[in-house]
C-alpha cells in the first residue's frame, strides 16, 4: 500500500509537471502574440512618418512569426516606398506563398512589376487581384491604366466602365472613359461621360 501511494504520487506529480509545461507553453505563445501585436501596431503608426523604422519593426514581427503574411505585405509596401523594388517583390512573393487569397498583395505585386517594366506580369497580378475581389477599384484602375499605356484603348475603356458600374462617382475613371471613348471613335459617349463629372 505504501508502494501504491508512492505510485499515485508519482502519477500526480507527472500530471502536474505536464500541466506546468502546458501552462508555460501557453504563456510563451501569449507573450509571442503580444510582442508581434506590439511591433505590428508600432509599425503601422510609423508607415508615413518613418518608413525605415516601420520596415525594422515588420522585420522584428517576421523574426518572431515568419508565417505572418500581413507583415510581409506591409513591409513590401514600405520597401517600394523607399525604392527597394527587389526586396518589395520578395516580400510580396512570400506573402502570396503564405496567403494566396489576398487581393491586396496581388495588386501590390502588380505595381512592382509595372515599376520594373514587366507589363505582362503586372497585368497577370491585377487580373488575379480582381478575380479574388471583383469590386477592387484600385486593381481595376491599375489594370485600366496599364492597358491604356499599352495602347489597348478598347480593353482599357472596358475596365474603366467596370469601375464606373461599381463606383459612379469615381470621376477620374469617368474622365478616363471619356478620353478613351473619344480615342476609339465614340465621340457621343465621350460627351456623355463628361456630363457625369460635376463642374463645381
Amino acid at each position: 500500500t505504501s508502494l501504491n501511494k508512492i505510485e499515485d504520487l508519482d502519477k500526480k506529480l507527472t500530471i502536474l509537471q505536464q500541466e506546468v509545461k502546458r501552462s508555460q507553453l501557453k504563456a510563451k505563445r501569449a507573450a509571442k502574440r503580444a510582442l508581434v501585436s506590439k511591433f505590428f501596431t508600432e509599425a503601422l503608426a510609423e508607415h508615413d512618418k518613418n518608413p525605415h523604422r516601420a520596415i525594422d519593426l515588420y522585420t522584428k514581427v517576421i523574426n518572431i512569426d515568419n508565417l505572418n503574411a500581413d507583415a510581409y505585405n506591409n513591409r513590401g509596401v514600405l520597401y517600394k516606398q523607399v525604392g527597394h523594388m527587389e526586396e518589395a517583390l520578395n516580400d510580396y512573393n512570400k506573402a502570396i506563398e503564405l496567403n494566396s487569397n489576398d487581393a491586396d498583395v496581388f495588386n501590390n505585386r502588380g505595381n512592382i512589376y509595372k515599376e520594373l517594366g514587366d507589363t505582362k506580369k503586372a497585368l497577370e497580378n491585377y487580373n488575379k487581384a480582381i478575380e479574388l475581389d471583383p469590386n477592387y477599384i484600385d486593381a481595376y484602375y491599375n489594370l485600366g491604366s496599364i492597358l491604356e499605356y499599352l495602347k489597348q484603348d478598347e480593353a482599357a475603356l472596358a475596365v474603366f466602365k467596370q469601375i464606373i458600374l461599381r463606383k459612379p462617382d469615381d470621376y477620374e475613371s469617368v474622365y478616363k472613359a471619356a478620353v478613351l471613348s473619344k480615342k476609339v471613335g465614340e465621340v457621343e459617349k465621350a460627351k456623355m461621360y463628361l456630363t457625369l463629372i460635376p463642374t463645381d
